[in-house]
């Protein structure tokens, strides 16, 4: 009797346990069950990269090499992405990457996180930062007629994003919340995107979404490139933004040799509670433009180009004719002088707004497990602008060479370096009425791709 109470009671326990342990964990009546599919035939892929760089830059804030402006940093940056593929048609993706934050690409040396004092746990012997979502979004295709070889599509999630050559947009480094849908068109495609870029940011409207219309065409030795894309920037009594962009390109290749060209568009207005321009109603007119051959001989690859981006001739009205930007932290032009010194548009990052180049380039294979590229820069705005204090205002940005060097140390494993000198032109004359000192980065590292 007395073992047959102890069994009992201890049946009850476990069982008592039991249902704790399961009302602990019970799913909340608001999350939704899925009661039809399951992870069944689920196929996952991970892949990913190690970069550790580091960076000299020297004179990029005053342009005065007597006020001793230098920077030496090292960072580093992991990423890991698992691809899940469900079935043929569809997949999902999700990316972490480490950082300080939103726009952090990596974390800085020195900055990890619980370095708080010297003696005792404080200094040193500490975690990196934290991991980020990067990307995070579904894929979907399917034959809307039933026909094989027509198909349409659904992306949705956090992704990265440009429209065209990214002159106007380019999202490319962190991503956007979007959905897309898409559907052949011919030998093309043609897609519908809505993206979240602002919610609830006072600086800004409030409420800013981004809708834009794509068709592709590859024709043969011929690409062709539409866009369409709408800013709806909205407070919460009114609706404070609509900015049109407008966008076309292509390109040819003729026997090694190939032209290629992009035109961007804008308009619209913003009024007052928009936050754009201090308070001021505003109307949209920038435009610009690219055009660019590139010619392959003996492993040797050449290149021109030129490019122009309108500036706003008056500041103090309600004309907006600087060429509207939205960049990420990638270079696409120059290494310099986009995102290490003040632009042209007042800042660093801003693409190609109120700047012009003529850009010619180099670049060789002189061995299987090297590859060498040289740039050289001339620069312009497109209206006068004095960037360093001068009192003088001038177009004259002037010229730079920016060289990258890449070696395979081995399968998977490169080791790289860029840098560039910018020779600064007369719109970065000093206050004092000197001519600004030159400006050089560099940077090399080491990256590993699983």
């Amino acid at each position: 009797m007395k073992k047959s109470l102890i069994l009992l009671l201890s049946i009850m326990l476990v069982v008592g346990f039991s249902v704790s342990a399961n009302a602990l964990h019970k799913t909340p009546d608001l999350e939704y069950i899925p009661g039809m599919v399951t992870n069944k035939g689920v196929q996952v892929e991970m892949s990913g990269s190690i970069r550790l760089r580091g960076r000299i830059v020297d004179n990029a804030v005053t342009l005065d090499e007597d006020d001793g402006d230098h920077q030496d940093r090292f960072d580093s940056r992991i990423r890991l992405q698992f691809k899940v593929r469900v079935s043929e048609n569809t997949f999902g993706v999700i990316e972490l990457e480490n950082g300080g934050g939103r726009t952090s690409d990596g974390t800085n040396w020195g900055s990890a996180q619980g370095s708080t004092g010297f003696i005792g746990n404080g200094l040193g012997d500490a975690k990196l930062d934290s991991l980020f979502l990067r990307q995070a979004y579904i894929s979907h295709q399917f034959h809307p007629t039933g026909d094989k070889n027509y198909h349409a599509g659904i992306k949705a999630g956090h992704m990265l994003l440009a429209l065209g050559n990214g002159l106007y947009l380019d999202h490319t480094l962190f991503g956007d919340d979007a959905i897309i849908l898409w559907a052949d068109a011919g030998p093309g495609e043609i897609a519908f995107a809505y993206a979240k870029l602002n919610e609830n940011d006072p600086s800004l409207a409030d409420d800013v979404d981004a809708y834009a219309l794509t068709l592709d065409l590859p024709l043969d030795n011929i690409n062709l490139g539409f866009d369409a894309s709408y800013l709806n920037g909205q407070t919460v009594s009114t609706d404070g933004l609509g900015f049109w962009n407008f966008g076309a390109r292509g390109d040819i290749n003729i026997a090694g040799l190939t032209i290629r060209g992009d035109i961007e568009v804008q308009t619209g207005q913003a009024d007052g509670t928009s936050g754009i321009d201090g308070g001021n109603d505003v109307d949209f007119s920038g435009w610009a433009g690219l055009v660019g051959v590139d010619y392959e001989i003996s492993g040797i690859k050449l290149g021109l180009e030129g490019a122009y981006g309108s500036g706003d001739d008056d500041p103090t009205d309600n004309d907006m004719e600087a060429f509207v930007t939205t960049q990420s932290g990638y270079q696409s032009y120059t290494y310099v002088y986009e995102n290490n010194v003040i632009s042209a548009a007042g800042a660093t990052g801003t693409g190609l707004s109120n700047t012009w180049y003529v850009n010619a380039s180099a670049s060789i294979k002189p061995m299987p497990d090297l590859l060498t590229k040289v740039n050289v820069y001339l620069l312009g705005a497109a209206e006068d602008v004095a960037l360093n204090g001068s009192a003088d205002a001038d177009d004259d940005l002037g010229w730079e060479i920016d060289g990258n060097l890449e070696y395979e140390v081995a399968t998977n494993l490169l080791y790289y370096i860029e840098g560039g000198v910018l020779f600064p032109g007369d719109a970065y004359d000093l206050a004092n009425g000197d001519s600004a000192d030159n400006v050089y980065a560099v940077r090399h590292g080491l990256i590993l791709k699983f």
